[in-house]
């Protein structure tokens, strides 16, 4: 129904997401998974805290196109804001959790609220 990939590292500065770009995946995933993106956009907007759009390709190799096309599944990945091959205390933890629940928060709010719309979208790939 919905795959979540969160983590860390990699010298970001700001929390970034995607969601699957392959061309294989089903247009009814990439559908409500833009739709969840663009709600946790809105979140981070709501409560001030920097999002942008994660860079990425359509490589079936990435696990977010892989689990939309192997699996028919929405799915979004989130890479969270740290420095960690530099140092692992910048941002600090404090605010790296914060974020973290910020995510978590508003994609299980909006799945809470949009389930069928997951549902359909699944359902919609095995037509």
């Amino acid at each position: 129904m919905l795959t979540l990939d969160a983590h860390e590292g990699g010298k970001w500065m700001t929390m970034q997401a995607a969601m699957s770009t392959a061309p294989e995946a089903a247009q009814s995933l990439k559908d409500v998974s833009q739709n969840l993106y663009d709600s946790v956009a809105a979140d981070f907007v709501t409560e001030g805290v920097a999002f942008e759009a994660y860079p990425g390709d359509e490589a079936l190799e990435i696990a977010r196109n892989a689990v939309a096309v192997q699996f028919s599944s929405s799915s979004i990945v989130f890479e969270g804001t740290s420095e960690l091959d530099a140092n692992m205390y910048s941002p600090d933890v404090v605010y790296r959790r914060g974020v973290y629940m910020l995510v978590y928060r508003s994609v299980f709010d909006y799945l809470k609220n949009n389930m069928a719309d997951f549902v359909t979208a699944k359902t919609a790939t095995e037509l």
